[in-house]
């Protein structure tokens, strides 16, 4: 009774913290220059995600420390909590699967906040991406990208699509990886056939999850993006302290 009581009140807390941050930033959005609003963007989801950590009970511990100014942030992907646990460290906008953009209320307010939606079945969309991304880091901004290009159960890291990596790279933007690692990870891991609504639901009459964020030091010095990846990949790896032997396949969700 206790957790279903839990999950209760942590669903509602959700609903209306998610309600009232994001109509305040649909309300002040017509009033912000047009080229602050990714900014602004950013802001509103950094702020939602502080507080969705502490209404759903995810404690972070940060190791190293996000660079400041435009950089690319590339992580390993477990599922839908690494928006919420980046988000809630630093300012960034995300690039993420195009079926987001198709959720009620999340997908138009996602929209809204600036996220990047990649549909890998369009030919352009890569290309779409990539010079709006282009446009975010001329803007000052920071953006993060699983290159995975899948969940995983988080015990190992699946090989690195690298085109993502090209606006950075030809901007001189700094490209800096992040390690996340859940306890416990099978709360946090939306890999397989999971559906959202139950995945969700156990998360909220959980106890609470505990991560960690492990920034490593910037990836520099690589022309090709493919290099760039893999040394990325590899210091993920590293920091997961697993043989960052790629997955031999996707087990999850695409990003």
């Amino acid at each position: 009774m206790i957790v279903v009581l839990r999950g209760a009140l942590r669903a509602a807390a959700f609903v209306v913290w998610t309600l009232t941050l994001g109509g305040l930033w649909l309300g002040l959005r017509v009033f912000v220059p047009k080229r602050r609003q990714d900014a602004g963007g950013a802001l509103t989801l950094h702020v939602w995600s502080r507080g969705l950590c502490l209404l759903l009970g995810i404690r972070v511990t940060v190791e190293g420390e996000p660079l400041r100014g435009p950089t690319l942030r590339v992580g390993n992907h477990i599922g839908y909590l690494d928006v919420i646990v980046l988000s809630s460290v630093s300012s960034a906008l995300f690039v993420s699967k195009d079926d987001l953009a198709g959720w009620p209320v999340l997908g138009y307010l996602g929209k809204s906040v600036g996220t990047l939606f990649l549909d890998r079945t369009r030919p352009r969309a890569v290309a779409e991406v990539g010079a709006g991304m282009t446009g975010l880091f001329a803007r000052g901004n920071s953006v993060i990208v699983f290159p995975e290009g899948t969940t995983t159960d988080g015990n190992s890291v699946a090989a690195f699509h690298s085109s993502l990596f090209e606006p950075a790279l030809k901007l001189n933007v700094p490209v800096q990886a992040v390690a996340l690692k859940y306890a416990p990870a099978a709360l946090a891991s939306w890999t397989g056939d999971a559906t959202f609504a139950p995945h969700f639901w156990r998360l909220l009459c959980s106890a609470g999850v505990r991560v960690s964020a492990t920034f490593a030091e910037p990836v520099s010095g690589y022309s090709d993006r493919r290099e760039a990846a893999t040394d990325a990949r590899q210091r993920i790896a590293e920091a997961l302290q697993g043989r960052g032997e790629p997955a031999p396949h996707g087990l999850g969700h695409a990003a």
